[in-house]
């Protein structure tokens, strides 16, 4: 074993003991303050609510297709030139609204769409596609 990695478990123990007791934000003040290059690792919902990641333009927004209503997304955290990243100007699906196109195309029967979309396996969305319209007596057309 060479020699920079002999002690890793007690590194490893000795590290564990000191910054449990911190925060996040604690640990990288600790570590960027002496000099060492540390960031945290954030979850979405650390992402879209740290200060510093709202002024880097970190968090992209979009309009939700088809109610409007606002939506956020994680962009790359550098920039390639002065071009700014899109979405392509096409807004997000929304959610289940391309399941019946999508399960159809798969090879999924009308009928057992609709099962799984009745079991709650697969969402929905009330204008999705035209794989099959439930109707009264539970058939499908």
């Amino acid at each position: 074993m060479e020699a920079r990695v002999a002690h890793r478990s007690l590194l490893h123990e000795v590290l564990d003991d000191a910054f449990s007791a911190m925060t996040t934000d604690e640990c990288v003040e600790r570590l960027t303050g002496n000099g060492l290059v540390a960031g945290a690792v954030r979850d979405y919902d650390g992402m879209v609510g740290d200060e510093v990641v709202e002024r880097l333009g970190v968090v992209g927004r979009f309009d939700r297709a088809p109610t409007g209503t606002p939506g956020r997304y994680i962009r790359l955290p550098y920039r390639m030139s002065t071009l700014e990243p899109t979405l392509g100007g096409v807004p997000a699906p929304a959610v289940g609204e391309h399941t019946r196109s999508l399960l159809t195309e798969l090879g999924y029967e009308p009928a057992d769409i609709v099962t799984l979309v009745d079991e709650g396996v697969v969402a929905d969305h009330p204008t999705a596609g035209t794989a099959g319209t439930r109707i009264a007596n539970g058939g499908v057309v």
